[in-house]
């Protein structure tokens, strides 16, 4: 867990006297309940939080680091522990100061795990960034980061922020930077894909920041490193395309894919890379699939599987997919598989251009119903709570109708994004009053304050024109 063990892991000596003493005890495995009775035990721990207190940043983080270590040992140390810790981290916090020795760096890193503080929050960032060898550290460091980020978006942006800082103090040495991305990208797998964090807009982007621009085009020098690095991250990606929503759509996560071929040109990429392409590329296609049956042709998400596979594995997986699929209109299907329309739907589509803006309007309309206070998880999950005790049948079903428009309310919230339809103003919002987007009471007066009582509906054109699809309803402000 330690690394550089002979050249950078500080001598027992080197620390203030009753942090020395505390990590002696520690590693002596003297730390039992018979010693926390002893005066002299409780004498320690006061001196040790006496060192807590320290002006000097190193003697403070690594107090905290050496409390952490004691509580790691049982549940009665911890009790005893995490309170001392508890209380330190409560007060204002030095400058962070880097722990030699893996191990301190884990215990301090669990001693924090708790804490939303900012200065902690960026100490995380920095250590997921900076360290090397110690991974049971750094996944303690992932899951502070991204619980204090509002999206995986966000959470990822800050990491390759850190790693822009880091590349480089490695002589932008290509075979080093890519061994650190593999170490960071192996803690944040789970994460990224699993965690309940929103994805955020930008989640592709990011991660493909994360994994081709601090490296040049042509990847890692050893060709080695290559292989391993691409089916690590080849790997990864399929598991967070199968498991995240939002990246499973977002057509830059593909890009990636046919972003990493590019470390082997002009040469090709070994089997086993295309192996995984392919299968990322079906788990692509399938979601196509779901637009598909929508009725929406998302052309960007298939130009996006033809550059991580080609255009004929992207035909292949889209004939085999239409062939056990029912329901999908005719011109869809065919351009599922093609990639193109039929000319005759291309020449009605020119003429009849009215039924895009009601597809549009149909899709705010459907945003806004989602909108709704009864369709709002916490609602449901209460009505579930009350019925299933005294229903349990009932309860059952309801709890099969709750999980049933969460994933209409993502699609439906996916296809908008795509269209770029989305709510404005938002319900609740105090707006001034123009007739041209909100609806209301006759009397209203231009410019006056009102209050949003169902949403309006805009679509962003080029340019970032906004086209008003649906009038906000409005009601005027009382009291």
């Amino acid at each position: 867990m330690s690394e550089n063990n002979s050249a950078s892991k500080v001598s027992i000596e080197e620390f203030p006297s009753p942090i020395a003493e505390l990590r002696s005890l520690i590693r002596e495995r003297k730390i039992t309940k018979d010693l926390f009775e002893t005066i002299e035990f409780k004498q320690l721990l006061e001196k040790v939080s006496e060192c807590a207190a320290s002006d000097d940043p190193r003697t403070v983080w690594i107090s905290i680091s050496t409390l952490g270590r004691m509580a790691s040992i049982s549940k009665p140390a911890e009790r005893i522990a995490a309170p001392l810790i508890a209380q330190r981290l409560s007060n204002a916090l030095p400058d962070a100061i880097r722990l030699g020795d893996g191990e301190d760096r884990y215990y301090l890193a669990k001693s924090l795990e708790t804490s939303e503080n900012k200065k902690i929050v960026d100490l995380a960032f920095k250590e997921i960034a900076e360290e090397d060898v110690a991974e049971t550290a750094r996944r303690v460091w992932v899951n502070i980061a991204s619980k204090n980020c509002a999206t995986l978006t966000e959470f990822l942006q800050r990491i390759n922020k850190e790693l822009s800082f880091i590349t480089p103090s490695l002589n932008d040495n290509p075979d080093a930077i890519c061994r650190r991305i593999r170490r960071i990208n192996s803690s944040l797998e789970d994460v990224l894909a699993t965690a309940e964090t929103d994805s955020g807009e930008d989640i592709g982007i990011q991660l493909r920041s994360l994994y081709l621009s601090h490296l040049p085009n042509s990847g890692p020098n050893d060709r080695d490193l290559r292989t391993d690095t691409s089916e690590d991250f080849l790997s990864s990606l399929k598991r967070i395309a199968r498991l995240n929503f939002v990246a499973r759509t977002d057509p830059v996560v593909y890009r990636i894919v046919d972003g990493i071929r590019r470390w082997w040109r002009p040469a090709s990429p070994p089997k086993s890379f295309e192996i995984k392409a392919e299968q990322i590329t079906r788990l692509g296609v399938e979601s196509l699939l779901s637009f598909a049956k929508q009725g929406v042709m998302n052309k960007p998400l298939r130009e996006a599987l033809t550059s991580a596979s080609n255009k004929q594995t992207v035909e292949r997986a889209a004939r085999e997919f239409a062939s056990q699929s029912l329901g999908i209109e005719p011109d869809i299907a065919y351009w599922f598989i093609n990639g193109a329309e039929p000319r005759e739907t291309r020449s009605i589509r020119a003429v009849d251009a009215i039924s895009e803006t009601k597809l549009d309007e149909y899709i705010a309309h459907l945003l806004i119903s989602l909108e709704s206070p009864e369709l709002q998880g916490t609602e449901l999950e209460q009505a579930l709570k009350d019925v299933v005790d005294i229903m349990p049948a009932e309860g059952e079903t309801l709890s099969g109708a709750t999980k049933r428009i969460s994933q209409v309310a993502q699609w439906s919230r996916a296809i908008a994004r795509m269209r770029r339809i989305e709510l404005s103003p938002l319900q609740n919002e105090t707006v001034s009053y123009d007739p041209s987007v909100h609806a209301g009471e006759d009397d209203l007066k231009i410019g006056m304050p009102v209050r949003v009582s169902t949403s309006g509906a805009i679509k962003k054109t080029q340019g970032d024109i906004q086209a008003v699809l649906i009038k906000a309803e409005v009601e005027r402000l009382y009291g």
